[in-house]
């Protein structure tokens, strides 16, 4: 007859549980550090259009 240890299965199953939430954890954080990184840089994109396009009016106020 075998002998099951449970104390150590249980704490293998808690230490891989950890080890899940863990990758998930840093998978989901990489993805939302690039999904900011993508959308600040669209907005700056953007802002830089409209100083442009200020500067833009400014000089023409000016001639």
């Amino acid at each position: 007859m075998y002998f099951i240890n449970w104390p150590a299965v249980l704490f293998m199953l808690i230490v891989i549980g950890l080890l899940v939430i863990f990758a998930v954890s840093f998978i989901a954080f990489i993805r939302k550090l690039l999904g900011n990184s993508t959308a600040a840089r669209h907005h700056t994109i953007e802002m830089n259009k409209k100083l442009d396009y200020l500067i833009e009016l400014a000089q023409n106020k000016k001639d």
